[in-house]
């Protein structure tokens, strides 16, 4: 007789524990309600491991500006700050920046500040989507408009006074307080890189809105022009070497 066995198979289960992810939260974000572009600003937050879970990485924290209320890819980066992480997050532990930053160029008015934590996804999370704080703000800039007033006709060589008002017709004051009138005569009706530097005038003062300021200057055109020309006055620009 013949006897057949049939070997009993016991499943073996492997197990493979993992650690969860941390999870990153913005505590803390705030900014001024208003502010001028290109003049620093203060902003200050904090920033949370709310799990149990260390977060081992580094990575940066990033401000924007937007016209939007949500963080989306309109948003216009800022400034990038490394967190001030030694040797990661532990569970339950936090920390807090404050920096200043210079807004760039961009629309004024009503705007959003945003802050995202861990901006590049270098860290493992167990949050969905950016890390996100925002803050209203109303950005502010100056326009300087300049008037004219120039004798209809010269004579080439000889010394002729050139009268002009610069008016900042913008939101803000103009930051900066110093800079250069530049003087020009150029063929054309629009100034372009043929024109001719008759002379650069410094003015000193911060423009606030609404103000002005005025300058008279004797200027001499190049005996070796010819023909019509016009002046041009081009204001805030960079100051003579």
């Amino acid at each position: 007789m013949i006897r057949r066995f049939s070997p009993r198979l016991e499943p073996l289960e492997s197990r493979l524990l993992l650690s969860a992810n941390p999870t990153l939260a913005i505590t803390a974000f705030t900014a001024p309600p208003t502010a001028t572009l290109g003049a620093p600003i203060t902003l200050n937050w904090s920033v949370a491991n709310t799990s149990t879970n260390a977060a081992t990485g580094s990575w940066s924290d990033n401000v924007y500006v937007s016209s939007n209320a949500t963080f989306d890819t309109t948003a216009q980066l800022t400034a990038s700050f490394p967190a001030p992480l030694a040797a990661g997050l532990a569970a339950g532990a936090s920390y807090s920046q404050s920096e200043q930053v210079a807004l760039p160029d961009t629309p004024t008015g009503s705007r959003y500040l945003f802050l995202v934590a861990d901006a590049g996804d270098t860290q493992p999370v167990t949050n969905v989507g950016p890390i996100t704080a925002s803050s209203g703000i109303t950005l502010a800039a100056p326009d300087l408009q300049v008037s004219l007033t120039a004798p209809s006709s010269a004579v080439l060589g000889q010394a002729f006074n050139v009268s002009w008002t610069v008016t900042n017709q913008g939101s803000g004051d103009t930051v900066a307080t110093s800079w250069a009138d530049d003087v020009y005569a150029d063929t054309g009706a629009m100034l372009d890189s043929s024109a001719v530097l008759l002379g650069s005038y410094v003015h000193y003062g911060l423009l606030n809105p609404g103000d002005s300021y005025s300058q008279s200057q004797a200027v001499t055109l190049p005996i070796d022009l010819s023909g019509p020309y016009n002046l041009f006055v081009v204001t805030n620009s960079p100051l003579p070497l």
